[in-house]
């Protein structure tokens, strides 16, 4: 414990230096002790309180010094408060054990709470780094008939919100994308960007002005304006290495060349974090359609205007729609659509948008930090209290040489304050590394991680946090003293006396509220687990394990043909395909469980319903090739797959088992071998030659996906199927994943080195991801439970040992008298299974309380799940039993004779 005592020292120096008197107060410090000791025993002895006291002093210099000692003592609150200091650090340095576990368990609580508020407040809490903030919000559509929510929004929607909408001072329209980007000449490095196409007012609604040049203007958003666009600080710097000239430079970028006329701040991070490149839309509002639920708005609400009132403002003008703008797409009316879908405008105060997906998980992560941080000052309280209890006589001591209950009740609270503020200080050392952490490898996908730092919010947060924890950890050990009276205290040395009984309840209290909370901790990570286990266990449709993939997009600027980009693709995955160690690969525009690329869209069957009146489900359309399927082994359930490019019609389609079952009313496929149908109703006709498994395409925990699927070669339908220009690549290997991505890079750079491949992933690491949210939760409630879990089992140890110290005598008269030692045992491992079992009947009460909160993280699993509950209670059970059950041993091995000499 040498460090200990070099802090210590230090830190005594410091405090020190506070009185400038501080070898004449140490050495009444040290005279005031050595009389209260005196004057102790003479009251043992049988003498009254004022005549030992100036016996006492008169040994010890005599009773006028002593006081004008305590006068001054009284006087001077400064030098009383050094005094007491002082002797706090005194006192820690000749307890090194319990200093250490007391610090260690304040630590450990008060950093991890600091961590996870830093995180809650500047992801969930904290304003957004924008003008008037609390003014903005985003616009989607639910449309629960079609089973259609959070929809986003059609242009025209936009448009008529943008002219009849009172209560919005302003509606801006975006689209995410990303593009490949290069320098102007087609040098340098192509890269893959994350890029938005924004209309004119997108930036200017925000109020965050441009750091270079200009942000985009209404000027900007007209068809067959000049090609411009601003770039983020990001790309600023990793690609122009910070250029104070930037502006006026070119990119060619998304198939054209391109003027950079602005640098946004790096604080500007919309519509996504990692957004480089912003375009003009250039919406053509004379078109005759102007496209589906393929867009997202951002809106800035006007003064005094609520959430609420502006609603039920863009649902009363929803219907003007119909007038405005007839059709939605070819063949389906605004009318049919508003109609059936009936769709339902949300407004979603801009912050809770962007943290909409992951701050239940932030506030549960908290839950579990303030979860740990209660039972550590249960811990330390109980720590303290006995503490207390081997210090009673010294307390009855200062309390018979006149000192106030005020002046008792500082003594604990300064104590405890001092362990709070050196484990802040190190819990603040702590949460810094842990926040720096998590920004630099998070786990999960947190929105605004970039913002998340430690400030002052922080500090304040452990400050008030130390203050909290001092005032609880001191609580129990002053109102216990405060409660044995002078003469209680001085005489209380007997090991079987009530107030040691007292003070044993006491610490049975702490330790049942331990235990309860270590329940809570215990079920709540056996739900998360056994849903952890259940999505694990599903069937996603596919095979993950050996399979590359990687994303690779052809732009029009050198392929303008769409031949050209079949040909393209055809080459690479025929030249993946002899790869060695590929035993198949394919290409495909939408992978499983990846966010990229899905499509939704009607199916109209040939022969069913009026297209006229009725708009059929959407299913996700995707273009693949047969190798695809070969290498995901998605089974072929009927027909057949798709042939060589060369031969295969673009007019065929194969379907998945779902669509079959709900589009034809055949899931085994048998009956849809050459039935028809229609993406549109003015469209071309579709022939469905295969029926193949269906794939979890979306989420794990969502049924199988109605999945399309279409040929990837030239097609006549150049509205709805025109050629995927962006691509993802799979192989499967018999050797090692990693080592055929990287070959997968060079086939695509001997093929067009001017081509960019972005997001290769192995197959299996998306499947992982889609459970990430979930594993990272299960892991922190696990840490939580495990630490109360063994923190509730000391304390529980602790207060079975000191019971039987306090009933020694009483052990040893019952052996005595004939008591088995097995019975003496069970006896007292019965206290420790009666602690136990009122912590789980609490518990239980507080789980079914809170089991609620859970609903979101759960797969197959019942909130109060009996087997569950039982699971966790029988771990708390045996952990209690192993804790009682080393002092009920030591208690039947007492010898009878030496623990009645003892007494």
């Amino acid at each position: 414990m040498s460090w200990w005592r070099r802090i210590v020292s230090e830190l005594r120096r410091i405090v020190g230096g506070m009185t400038a008197e501080r070898e004449d107060g140490a050495m009444r410090e040290e005279m005031q002790f050595h009389i209260d000791m005196h004057a102790a025993k003479l009251r043992d002895q049988g003498v009254g309180i004022e005549e030992s006291r100036r016996r006492a002093a008169v040994a010890f210099g005599g009773a006028q010094w002593i006081d004008a000692a305590r006068d001054e003592y009284r006087s001077r609150p400064l030098d009383e408060l050094a005094r007491d200091v002082r002797f706090v650090f005194r006192s820690l340095d000749n307890a090194p054990a319990f200093t250490a576990t007391a610090l260690l368990t304040l630590s450990i609580g008060i950093g991890a709470a600091a961590a996870i508020f830093t995180v809650v407040n500047d992801v969930v809490l904290r304003a957004l780094p924008y003008g008037r903030p609390q003014q903005l919000a985003s616009i989607s559509h639910d449309m629960k008939k079609l089973s259609f929510n959070n929809a986003g929004i059609t242009p025209n929607m936009y448009l008529t919100y943008r002219q009849q909408a009172r209560s919005l001072r302003g509606i801006a329209l975006y689209r995410t994308t990303s593009v490949n980007a290069s320098d102007a000449d087609g040098a340098g490095n192509p890269e893959r960007v994350t890029s938005a196409f924004v209309s004119g007012n997108f930036m200017t609604m925000f109020e965050v002005p441009a750091a270079k040049g200009r942000a985009l203007s209404e000027a900007d958003d007209v068809p067959k304006a000049p090609n411009v666009i601003v770039i983020s600080d990001g790309l600023w710097r990793a690609r122009f290495g910070a250029d104070p000239n930037v502006v006026g430079k070119k990119l060619l970028i998304a198939g054209a060349l391109r003027e950079i006329v602005g640098v946004m701040p790096a604080s500007f991070r919309v519509p996504a974090a990692n957004t480089q490149v912003w375009f003009p839309l250039q919406l053509d509002t004379t078109a005759a359609w102007l496209g589906g639920f393929n867009s997202r708005a951002y809106a800035r609400l006007a003064p005094g205007a609520t959430v609420d009132a502006v609603q039920r403002e863009l649902a009363a003008a929803l219907p003007r729609t119909i007038e405005r703008y007839p059709l939605i797409a070819p063949g389906v009316t605004t009318k049919l659509l508003i109609e059936q879908g009936n769709p339902a405008p949300t407004v979603t105060p801009l912050r809770d948008d962007l943290v909409a997906g992951v701050a239940p998980t932030l506030w549960l992560l908290a839950a579990a930090a303030g979860l740990v941080l209660l039972v550590m000052c249960a811990n330390v309280a109980n720590l303290m209290l006995v503490r207390a209890e081997a210090r009673q006589r010294e307390i009855a001591v200062r309390a018979a040489m006149g000192a106030s209950h005020a002046r008792l009740v500082s003594h604990f609270l300064t104590e405890s304050l001092v362990l709070a503020v050196i484990a802040s200080v190190i819990g603040f050392v702590g949460a810094t590394a842990a926040v720096r952490l998590l920004v630099g490898a998070s786990p999960i996908e947190i929105p605004r991680l970039a913002e998340v730092h430690v400030d002052l919010a922080t500090v304040g947060f452990i400050i008030v946090t130390s203050v909290l924890v001092a005032a609880a950890c001191a609580i129990a050990p002053a109102v216990r003293s405060l409660r044995s009276g002078v003469f209680v205290g001085l005489r209380d040395s007997g090991r079987g006396s009530t107030s040691g009984s007292a003070r044993a309840r006491a610490r049975s209290i702490l330790v049942g509220v331990q235990m309860a909370l270590a329940l809570v901790a215990l079920v709540a990570s056996g739900l998360l687990l056994r849903s952890f286990e259940r999505l694990r266990a599903v069937k996603p449709g596919f095979d993950a394990n050996g399979i590359a993939t990687l994303w690779v997009a052809a732009p029009a600027t050198r392929y303008p043909k769409d031949s050209d980009v079949v040909r393209f693709q055809t080459e690479l995955a025929t030249r993946v395909s002899a790869l060695p160690g590929v035993t198949e690969a394919g290409i495909t525009t939408d992978l499983p469980l990846a966010s990229s690329g899905h499509n939704g869209d009607p199916l109209y069957v040939e022969g069913t319903a009026d297209h006229s009146k009725a708009i059929p489900p959407l299913q996700i359309y995707s273009a693949a090739d047969a190798g695809y399927f070969r290498a995901l082994r998605i089974p072929l359930v009927k027909g057949r797959l798709f042939g060589p490019p060369p031969t295969q019609r673009w007019d065929e389609a194969v379907v998945s088992t779902e669509t079959a079952k709900q589009m034809f009313g055949d899931s085994t496929g048998a009956t849809v071998l050459g039935k028809r149908f229609q993406i549109l109703p003015s469209g071309p006709l579709y022939t469905v030659v295969g029926v193949v498994g269906s794939a979890r395409d979306t989420s794990l925990a969502l049924p199988p996906t109605r999945t399309v699927y279409m040929p990837p070669v030239v097609s006549q339908d150049s509205i709805e199927t025109p050629t995927g220009r962006t691509v993802a690549l799979v192989a499967r290997t018999a050797g090692d994943v990693d080592a055929t991505t990287r070959a997968m890079r060079r086939v695509v750079h001997d093929l067009d080195p001017t081509l960019p491949t972005f997001d290769a992933r192995p197959l299996a690491v998306i499947v992982r991801a889609s459970t990430a949210r979930l594993a990272f939760v299960m892991v922190m409630l696990g840490v939580a439970a495990g630490v109360t879990l063994l923190l509730g089992v000391v304390g529980l140890y602790g207060v079975i040992a000191f019971v039987v110290s306090l009933r020694t005598r009483e052990l040893g008269l019952r052996i005595a008298l004939g008591a088995t030692p097995w019975g003496v045992a069970a006896m007292v491992a019965r206290r420790g299974l009666e602690l136990a079992a009122l912590g789980a009947i609490a518990g239980t009460i507080v789980s079914a309380l809170v089991a609620r909160f859970l609903r979101a993280f759960l797969f197959e699993v019942t909130p109060l799940d009996p087997a569950i509950l039982a699971a966790a209670i029988v771990v708390l059970t045996a952990c209690a039993l192993a804790a009682s059950w080393i002092p009920a041993r030591r208690a039947a091995r007492l010898d009878p004779s030496s623990a009645l000499r003892a007494e």
